[in-house]
């Protein structure tokens, strides 16, 4: 997703002294929580060497790391050629920090068995060094929508993959809750967003009473374009450090939002996903998993607002809520918005908001 921060931990410091003796429960509740909140820049894991490389590969051959794009997070990430095979290294920290290591390297062992990412040779949930296959993408390396307009057999193999990854199960002392209610709550009522109008303001607060129903299942919490693959036949998921139990269905209602759908496109998706119609209930609960996602997001955005900060990206505003959410990714795709600007962060997320509000019409 484009913007991401997760409800910072609890210090269970201030329980002490009137819940001494359910310390052992609440540290262990904590501990889990504590990944949800995100360490951009707290954290930066060594970089990969040569010998790291040669170790893993048991090769004596020659190797030239070259850096790619990406590694947002505070990672590194490389590519190298060995005895005529490309691969991508990549030595992660995490978004989460060092404690989030361990959960994303045992959600990449099992997607590696499913095949849903690239062939995986090497992980290691304690360095954070992973080394897979590289797959040559012939997508286009963009956010802007447009994989809903490619084949059907393009679209079933991600519906597959999604199918497959909903029905794992792993180990919930290693792999945490993490979904956009966390997020939600914490910019809900900051006080900038005092500004936003009556309608958006019932909306983020309506979105903390929904009841999204007992079912949790694994999803990948950022998918996009830039996190996927295809080599003209098969298509793979990447960049697994966001994935978590949350919500079922929350991974096809975001993928929704990022392709900028309407609700009723949406539906027909989400019906295709289920293999039949959904109930009216199941309707309702997935349009409104994409009005908390938009809304986090655009909560998020808005959050940084500046009153006197000239706005650089007025262009987003004209036009319809899906017309500037579109203008949104093609100006992200074209590097005409910077986000490390909190002006122009807030201007996406005024876009995200009027999605939400549009979404929200729906429910």
């Amino acid at each position: 997703m484009l913007f991401r921060h997760w409800l910072p931990t609890r210090k269970w410091k201030r329980y002490y002294m009137h819940y001494i003796f359910f310390i052992l429960f609440l540290w262990t509740s904590f501990a889990a929580a504590e990944q949800h909140e995100i360490v951009w820049g707290q954290y930066i894991p060594p970089e990969v060497t040569v010998r790291d490389v040669r170790e893993i590969l048991n090769t004596n051959a020659p190797i030239e790391l070259k850096p790619l794009g990406g590694g947002f997070s505070g990672g590194h990430l490389y590519t190298l050629d060995c005895n005529n095979k490309q691969y991508i290294v990549r030595r992660t920290g995490g978004v989460f920090g060092p404690k989030g290591i361990k959960q994303e390297v045992a959600i990449l062992h099992e997607m590696n068995k499913t095949g849903i990412c690239p062939k995986m040779l090497y992980a290691d949930d304690t360095t954070g060094l992973i080394i897979m296959e590289k797959i040559d993408s012939i997508l286009p390396a963009e956010f802007a929508p447009g994989l809903i307009a490619c084949s059907d057999e393009l679209i079933e193999q991600l519906l597959s993959h999604l199918r497959k990854m909903h029905k794992i199960a792993l180990d919930e002392s290693v792999v945490t809750e993490r979904n956009d209610l966390f997020h939600l709550k914490k910019f809900a009522n900051l006080p900038s967003l005092s500004g936003l109008s009556e309608a958006m303001q019932t909306m983020l607060h309506s979105c903390l009473t929904w009841q999204l129903g007992p079912e949790r299942q694994l999803n990948h919490n950022d998918l996009h374009m830039r996190n996927m693959l295809y080599d003209g036949k098969k298509l793979y998921l990447i960049d697994w450090e966001c994935a978590g139990y949350g919500p079922k269905d929350y991974d096809l209602a975001g993928f929704c939002n990022n392709q900028v759908m309407t609700l009723e496109s949406g539906l027909t998706l989400y019906a295709r996903y289920l293999m039949r119609k959904p109930t009216a209930e199941e309707a309702l609960r997935f349009n409104r998993l994409r009005v908390i996602n938009a809304a986090t997001n655009g909560a998020h955005g808005y959050s940084h607002y500046n009153r006197n900060a000239k706005n650089p990206v007025e262009h987003l505003k004209r036009g319809s809520s899906l017309e500037s959410v579109r203008n949104m990714f093609f100006a992200l795709d074209r590097k005409k918005i910077d986000l490390r600007e909190e002006c122009a962060l807030q201007a996406c997320g005024e876009a995200w908001l009027n999605y939400a509000l549009y979404l929200y019409s729906g429910t």
